[in-house]
Order: structure tokens, then C-alpha cells, then sequence
């Protein structure tokens, strides 16, 4: 992991798009979609699309195919919004429609930590996610679908198939950014301007 303390004359300056009318913030499990996403939407004042919001239903009911495509089609049929998540089964809409995917690349074992500190301060404050749901120590360690053994089981492999997706093009005429590193993220974050698509 890159320090903060390094020669910031080397460090690549954040990129300018044509547009940031219709950015999803992608990523593997842990990298913060979602954090990056709702603040990206509250700097653009536009609306924050929280895919696993429009996934799970009580219980941690997972939504059809049908009934979640719905949703997200709904959802992203605006002409400005941020999304986070990846959701393959809805990929060729809310990716299909952005201006911009930003990719949050970064290393299993800060994803792995960020996604354990969630899960235990969760657990501990007893919070209220998607549809009322709550974590519990038993889905999160004891599960075998635990979000925990998730990371550490398809981390890489994700990876690989982002990159693969992002080179053949499917996904129109979308710029992809990619973070190595938090901070690359966060300076992006000050500096960009959806309405020049430049930084300021």
C-alpha cells in the first residue's frame, strides 16, 4: 500500500471525463462501493441507487430476477444518479446506461478487514440494512455463505473477471477509472466536478 507520506509529485493526477452523468462505483466485496457511491451522489446532488437495497427483502429474502431487474431499471432511468454495486444478473442496465464505471481495485486483505470492522460494529449497534435486516454473529462467522469466507473466495477471481468485462467493451461507451488506492479514491472525491466532468 502506496504511503501518504510519499513524493506527491509522482502521484498520477485524478482523470477528467466527458461526462459523470451515470457513474456505478464497482468493486469486490469490502472495497467501499458504497461508501465512495453515496458520497460521489451527495457531492453531484443527484440520486444514490443502493443496489443491495433493491436486492434483499426481510430475512434476508434475495429478490427474483425479474422483480429486482424491474427495480433497477426503474431506479436508473434518470438522466443523473450514482449507483454502487456489481449484481451481474442487472449488469447490462445500470452498467449499460453509465457515463462512467469507477473500479475499486484494491488488495483481498484490505477488502477482508474493511468487511470484518462492518460486520463486528453491525453486529454490536444491532443496525438496521436493507429491508430491516440485521447481522448476527452466527451469519457472520458460523454461516458457510458467511460475507466473511465470500471475500476470501472470490476476491481474486472477481478481479479477473471485471477486468475481462471492462476490455470487451460491452458496456458502451462508459469510461472505467481505476483505484488502486483509498487515497487515489479520495482525492478524486475533492477534486471532480460531474457538471464539467473535470476536475476543479
Amino acid at each position: 500500500m502506496a504511503s501518504h507520506s510519499s513524493d506527491t509529485k509522482n502521484r498520477p493526477e485524478p482523470p477528467a471525463f466527458t461526462r459523470l452523468d451515470r457513474v456505478v462505483v464497482v468493486g469486490t466485496s469490502g472495497s467501499g462501493k458504497t461508501t465512495l457511491a453515496r458520497a460521489l451522489a451527495s457531492r453531484f446532488d443527484v440520486p444514490f441507487i443502493e443496489m443491495d437495497a433493491l436486492n434483499w427483502g426481510p430475512n434476508w429474502g434475495m429478490r427474483d430476477t425479474e422483480t429486482f431487474r424491474e427495480s433497477v431499471d426503474r431506479a436508473t432511468s434518470g438522466k443523473f444518479w450514482v449507483a454502487d454495486g456489481n449484481y451481474g444478473r442487472a449488469r447490462d442496465i445500470h452498467w449499460g446506461r453509465a457515463t462512467a464505471l469507477i473500479w475499486l481495485n484494491y488488495g483481498m486483505v484490505r477488502c477482508f478487514w474493511q468487511v470484518l470492522n462492518r460486520c463486528v460494529v453491525r453486529i454490536v449497534t444491532r443496525e438496521k440494512i436493507f429491508s430491516g435486516n440485521v447481522e448476527s454473529f452466527r451469519l457472520t462467522f458460523l454461516d458457510r455463505e458467511s460475507l466473511l469466507w465470500w471475500v476470501l473466495t472470490t476476491h481474486g477471481p472477481r478481479r479477473k473477471r471485471f477486468e475481462a468485462s471492462f476490455k470487451d467493451g460491452r458496456y458502451g461507451e462508459a469510461r472505467v477509472i481505476e483505484f488502486r488506492y483509498p487515497w487515489q479514491a479520495e482525492r478524486f472525491l475533492r477534486c471532480v466536478s460531474r457538471s464539467s466532468g473535470d476536475i476543479e
